[in-house]
């Protein structure tokens, strides 16, 4: 196979292979003019395609480059997306051949972390990736919420004033964040636009002058500046089937959710259901008086379903040393005149396995050292040895160690609880943007 980045002339080639192997509302045309015009996260500078000995068209991928916020560390990371192999091609390994050859152009550039959103967890799970990060799906009636007082700071959002309040709030939530990106001026137009990853082209301009129409209703809490905005699309029913769809929302302080929730209840006479995918340190069965979705059914005998959770990012180092040099351990604890050693089984990249003897940080804003653990060097309090799947699990704070070595997926030396408290993170994985 010869797989390199794609070229202009092949735009409807790899339109029609994305629209066979991803089939539905999105034709051909409409893949092509995403590639052509860069969409939300970028076009046709991103493809790699695979052919044949014969030339034919085999496979292709998107490899955007981003970057990825890691318990509150800025990371350069790669966006695997749109992973497809042509029929005769497939069941022969191309797929993991494209995602290595992914891999390896995101590591000569530089890239630390992968994400993507799977098709099927176990395959990606297999080649490196971990599930991090997970929501929690509330369909609720909005009386259920309580009016706090705080609305009163809540108003439409005014474009194009309010534009750069937002994605300042935003950028200063995600910057201390476990697992958000950093969003560019594109990123915010399709956004505020409502725009699905850009199969419709927008001008960004024009959004973000509030001269474009978006779909969507922008609120934003403003009491001396933007703290918190929420994003939400009204979706038509009958009278008491109307919803309201919260589509994103972030917050900076107690004070701005209470605001944009307080808001959200004010609206229940004109949306009386809602729907919202909470983030877990939101607590947000705690804000409502009846946690029972609208008509339900009792899941068993007397008890009751609440939330649904759901998956999606999983998320891959590609470079465990540079990860682990940025990425803060033992956050928020004095425990760091420690030393580590990790171990990663990565048959894709064989240069992460290390050993790596890592010391922590002596103070917050410093990095971590992390070298070739050396035979005789002084023993470590704690070595961890797992895959990189695994590992990248618990780097994120999605798992711990101690769990992952009860599961079977990972073997401890010396103190679990240490190995607990140094990759602990302040909040759970979250990734607001779908790619």
């Amino acid at each position: 196979m010869d797989i390199r980045f794609a070229r202009p002339a092949e735009t409807e080639e790899i339109a029609a292979l994305w629209a066979e192997a991803f089939p539905g509302k999105r034709t051909i045309a409409d893949r092509a003019r995403m590639l052509e015009t860069g969409g939300r996260y970028g076009g046709l500078e991103t493809v790699l395609v695979a052919r044949d000995a014969d030339g034919r068209l085999a496979g292709a991928c998107k490899i955007y480059r981003m970057t990825q916020h890691l318990a509150g560390a800025p990371l350069p990371m790669m966006g695997l997306a749109a992973v497809a192999v042509a029929p005769y091609a497939r069941r022969r390994g191309l797929g993991a051949t494209l995602c290595g050859a992914a891999v390896e152009e995101a590591r000569a550039r530089g890239d630390v972390l992968s994400t993507l959103y799977p098709f099927r967890p176990d395959y990606y799970e297999r080649l490196g990736w971990g599930l991090a990060g997970s929501l929690l799906r509330y369909r609720f009636r909005l009386e259920h919420l309580p009016e706090y007082d705080e609305a009163r700071h809540v108003h439409p959002a005014r474009l194009p004033e309010d534009a750069e309040p937002i994605a300042a709030c935003y950028q200063r939530v995600a910057s201390r964040s476990n697992g958000a990106i950093a969003r560019d001026r594109r990123i915010w137009a399709y956004r505020l636009a409502g725009e699905e990853l850009g199969v419709r082209p927008i001008d960004d301009e024009a959004v973000l002058t509030g001269a474009g129409p978006g779909k969507d209703r922008i609120v934003v809490c403003d009491r001396d500046g933007v703290s918190g905005y929420a994003i939400l699309r009204p979706t038509p029913g009958r009278t008491r089937e109307a919803a309201l769809h919260v589509r994103e929302l972030v917050a900076e302080t107690e004070e701005s959710y209470r605001a944009l929730i307080g808001h959200l209840a004010a609206q229940r006479d004109q949306w009386p259901l809602g729907l919202h995918y909470a983030r877990p340190e939101e607590r947000f069965e705690e804000r409502l008086t009846d946690p029972r979705p609208p008509r339900f059914t009792a899941s068993r005998s007397l008890y009751f379903p609440t939330a649904t959770v759901v998956r999606g990012p999983m998320l891959r180092v590609l470079d465990v040393p540079a990860a682990v040099r940025a990425r803060p351990l033992f956050p928020g604890s004095e425990s760091r005149g420690y030393q580590l050693v990790l171990a990663v089984q990565d048959s894709q990249v064989p240069a992460n396995e290390g050993p790596w003897r890592v010391i922590p940080a002596a103070h917050d804003g410093d990095s971590n050292v992390v070298e070739p653990a050396k035979g005789g060097a002084t023993s470590p309090e704690a070595r961890l040895q797992t895959d990189a799947a695994t590992f990248a699990r618990i780097l994120a704070g999605e798992l711990r160690a101690s769990d992952a070595e009860r599961l079977g997926r990972a073997r401890v030396e010396g103190s679990a609880r240490l190995l607990d408290s140094a990759f602990h993170a302040n909040e759970s994985f979250w990734l607001p943007d779908e790619f």
